[in-house]
């Protein structure tokens, strides 16, 4: 039997650790009662049909269930904590936090990259989305089959009241029709189930979003569902007990990948967000690749240099002209003043890599950075994010004007969840470990803390190369 936190028998504890958490996140996370002193928690029980009765004389409210983590939601009172924490069949008791869509302002112009042309269009696939709803944009209503259910609401048609998931879903599987395919996203003819579990004003409560969890579970097998892209995050909360982090974890021990935007706490260390937080789910960070001749993604990582023996230098920066054909033994000639380069000995699983020939290079005017926004690890004792992708002025479908450019992880996530449909399209019994374990192998490595960047930038032209 699973023990969830230390937080099962001691609802003392549990109030003083929320109150150091509200005043470390400066409110982001919060414990609030009404005058009456009611409060929202998440339940972890022993077993759903036996606990319920049990809980009701204790709570005021039974809000929902999720049987896929084995938990209630419900109001409570904060004078009856000590009676409901002391129940036989209460295994642990949760705050409910509240998420936040992982998003920023921006100006220019990233392009989505035509990769697909060479591994696929994700045919077959259907990913999910957790988020703010869907606008009816032609770009993600026309060539594929969409899905709509509003956890806030109760509508029946796709809205968007805020932006964030439009945004979200179109870099995911936007056609581009409107750009004629410019502005087309990572799986273009991916299926989509939008799940609304966030309002209109960006922010949601993890009632909601464990509802859209439950959801998915249960319906992942009848619709096919691969990919699940979480764009939001709240603050952990600790001791294993995250209701958000269980949740993600059992969606992936199902065999639905989980990406998750790393949040927009950065440069400061431990900011990562929940689901996040979670060994198992792809955790997506943010880099900026400053605007010069472009922002492709395609050939990204670039230029083996085998100069010194078992050391190679890979080399991310602005290359004059086309690489030059070659071998292994490959050079190219590069440019500017903000070269990066990275001296390793490449590990057993990339030997590969130096196999082959190099592939044509993205050209840089300006070096990859970490975005200053993108949340650092660790996450606990584990190295988080695992992974980075662009994230800044990106071109999304809008719901007011046709295309808009939007700023944070929470645009670094789709673009790792569309290349995932990508791959499953072409492979589609990968399970969501050697997904994870591909995806981070073939990462173009980067000269900052893998705390920071975790194993790399999102590389699909060595992907590509891998023997799957």
């Amino acid at each position: 039997m699973r023990h969830y936190g230390l937080f099962s028998k001691n609802p003392r504890d549990w109030l003083k650790h929320m109150e150091k958490q509200k005043e470390k996140s400066k409110g982001i996370i919060r414990l609030t009662a009404s005058n009456s002193g009611e409060t929202k928690c998440i339940v972890f029980v022993d077993s759903l049909l036996k606990a319920r009765q049990s809980l009701e004389p204790h709570v005021n409210t039974v809000v929902a269930h999720y049987p896929f983590i084995g938990a209630f939601g419900v109001h409570c009172s904060v004078h009856k904590l000590t009676d409901l924490a002391t129940l036989p069949c209460v295994k642990a008791i949760a705050p409910h936090t509240t998420v936040f869509t992982c998003i920023k302002d921006a100006k220019t112009l990233l392009h989505i990259p035509e990769f697909n042309q060479k591994i696929g269009y994700g045919k077959g696939i259907t990913c999910a989305v957790i988020d703010t709803g869907l606008n009816p944009h032609i770009d993600l209503i026309l060539g594929k089959k969409v899905i709509f259910k509003d956890f806030i609401g109760g509508k029946k048609m796709p809205y968007d009241d805020n932006g964030h998931g439009t945004a979200v879903a179109s870099i995911l599987c936007g056609n581009g029709l409107l750009s004629n395919g410019e502005n087309a996203g990572i799986a273009p003819v991916t299926d989509l189930v939008v799940l609304k579990a966030i309002g209109g004003a960006g922010e949601g409560g993890a009632f909601a979003i464990l509802e859209a969890m439950q959801w998915i579970f249960d319906n992942a097998e009848t619709l096919k569902i691969k990919v699940v892209c979480m764009s939001f995050g709240s603050e952990p909360v600790a001791d294993g007990v995250d209701p958000l982090s269980i949740g993600a974890e059992a969606l992936w021990k199902k065999g639905i990948v989980v990406v998750t935007s790393a949040g927009n706490d950065g440069p400061s260390e431990n900011t990562i967000k929940s689901p996040g937080i979670n060994p198992y789910v792809i955790t997506v960070g943010g880099v900026d690749c400053e605007q010069g001749t472009g922002c492709m993604m395609q050939g990204v990582g670039a230029v083996i240099d085998r100069t010194n023996n078992n050391n190679h230098t890979i080399a991310l920066s602005t290359f004059k002209g086309d690489c030059p054909p070659c071998d292994m033994d490959c050079t190219a000639e590069q440019s500017g003043t903000g070269s990066l380069f990275l001296e390793q000995q490449l590990s057993s699983h990339n030997n590969n890599i130096h196999k082959k020939k190099c592939l044509s290079p993205l050209r840089y005017d300006n070096p990859i950075t970490i975005a200053e926004f993108s949340s650092r690890g660790p996450a606990g004792k584990f190295n988080k994010p695992d992974i980075v992708a662009p994230a800044v002025d990106i071109v999304t479908a809008g719901i007011d004007q046709n295309y808009i450019t939007q700023t944070g992880t929470s645009m670094a996530a789709p673009i790792v969840a569309g290349s995932i449909a990508l791959l499953l399209s072409k492979k589609p019994n990968l399970t969501p470990d050697r997904i994870k374990e591909l995806l981070l192998n073939s990462a173009t490595p980067l000269p900052y803390p893998k705390t920071h960047c975790g194993a790399g930038l999102l590389n699909l032209a060595f992907l590509e190369e891998i023997k799957l």
